[in-house]
């Protein structure tokens, strides 16, 4: 009888610790600010530019966030960095996923926006820790890949 009891309880235990709701959100998007790091790779002039250790920071607020793209060159010609703002994408659960999305946003620098990079068809996800996005600023295919920092 004290075993059958033990099982029991046992059972009850595993069922317990395998409903977490920490689990369901652990690695997505926190309201507030989420940074990450990886490489971001533009087509330009039918060639992939690829820039390692780029830093993306997510500025996500209850159903859409504000996505900075920190110090970028988009080409080795370019001759500054640039802290471009894609502001006002839809952000939306889907099990243990946040996806992104949004299209004809303008994107700024500073308080300056850019006509000629407005951005289309922005798609991505946020899933146990990783950022996947891609876009295109203007005519140039934009994707990063990258996982959250601190």
């Amino acid at each position: 009888m004290k075993k059958f009891f033990a099982l029991i309880a046992a059972a009850l235990l595993l069922v317990s610790c395998g409903s977490s709701s920490k689990d369901d959100t652990e690695g997505t998007l926190e309201t507030g600010i989420n940074n990450f790091k990886g490489t971001m790779v533009v087509t330009f002039q039918g060639e992939d530019v690829s820039t390692p250790d780029v830093v993306i920071s997510i500025h996500k607020g209850t159903s859409t966030a504000d996505i900075l793209f920190n110090k970028v060159k988009f080409v080795p010609q370019m001759p500054v960095t640039l802290d471009i703002t894609v502001p006002g994408v839809t952000v939306k659960r889907s099990g243990s996923t946040d996806v992104l999305s949004g299209n004809n946003i303008l994107p700024t620098v500073g308080a300056i926006p850019y006509e000629q990079y407005n951005v289309t068809d922005l798609s991505g996800s946020v899933k146990s820790g990783y950022l996947e996005l891609q876009l295109n600023f203007g005519p140039y295919p934009t994707r990063f890949l990258g996982s959250q920092i601190e």
